[in-house]
């Protein structure tokens, strides 16, 4: 009937985390089998020194009051109202997680227990590694990369860095060079501006006398308007 249990658990904790939203905070490395000093007393521990790491993979800090941490079983762990993680930092939670060397789940819930992040391993857990994103904080889950002479590392990434790698600054999309303005057009030359000599007389309307034309008109007049100047005078 445990078994049962368990694998219930197991299930439903997958396919919450597959219908969960994306979080900041993500669990980073587990070492549900450790064979070192992980938690650096000075001592080897079989139960001391098993360890949840969690990364921050966003730029602003996070508290995690109230925040939890299980296993298949039940809740191991209980964030208090100091506890905090860093941009782009780690958070680390040793001992009391009574992770199963044969195989386990992790699951972490916020404080209104909403599922953030979870993860479930095999026999891979119980081989004195490890088990560790790759690329940290965002990679899938891969037996840790040896790192001097031990296979976890607990508050750094895998190769003993102690944030995670800053994101890329994007560069501005360059802004094109404007259009160069059109020349104006040339304005046109005064000349090719029709005269009163090359307008067409206008349909149906008189003719308009050419300027000789009236020079021979006003001759003719001339003699009728001196008589008519002389009776007058007379």
């Amino acid at each position: 009937m445990k078994h049962w249990v368990w694998a219930w658990v197991v299930f439903g904790a997958v396919v919450s985390c597959l219908t969960c939203a994306e979080a900041a905070i993500v669990i980073n490395e587990i070492l549900a089998d450790p064979a070192g000093d992980a938690d650096g007393d000075g001592a080897i521990n079989a139960l001391k020194d098993e360890f949840v790491e969690l990364a921050n993979t966003g730029a602003a800090a996070e508290s995690l009051s109230n925040w939890t941490l299980a296993d298949a079983i039940q809740v191991r762990h209980t964030f208090d109202a100091s506890a905090n993680i860093p941009g782009y930092g780690f958070l680390t939670v040793f001992g009391g997680l009574s992770l199963n060397n044969a195989g386990d789940s992790v699951i972490l819930k916020d404080g209104g227990q909403n599922l953030v992040d979870a993860y479930t391993f095999g026999p891979e857990g119980g081989k004195d590694v490890a088990l560790t994103r790759s690329p940290d904080g965002v990679g899938a889950f891969i037996a840790h990369p040896a790192f001097g002479n031990v296979f976890f590392s607990p508050g750094k990434t895998f190769d003993g860095v102690s944030y995670l790698p800053l994101p890329p600054v994007e560069e501005p999309a360059p802004v094109p060079d404007p259009e160069p303005a059109p020349f104006p057009e040339p304005l046109p030359d005064p000349d090719d501006f029709p005269g009163p000599q090359d307008l067409p007389a206008p349909e149906g309307g008189p003719a308009v006398p050419e300027p000789g034309t009236w020079m021979l008109f006003s001759l003719g007049l001339a003699p009728v308007l001196n008589r008519w100047r002389r009776g007058i005078i007379a």
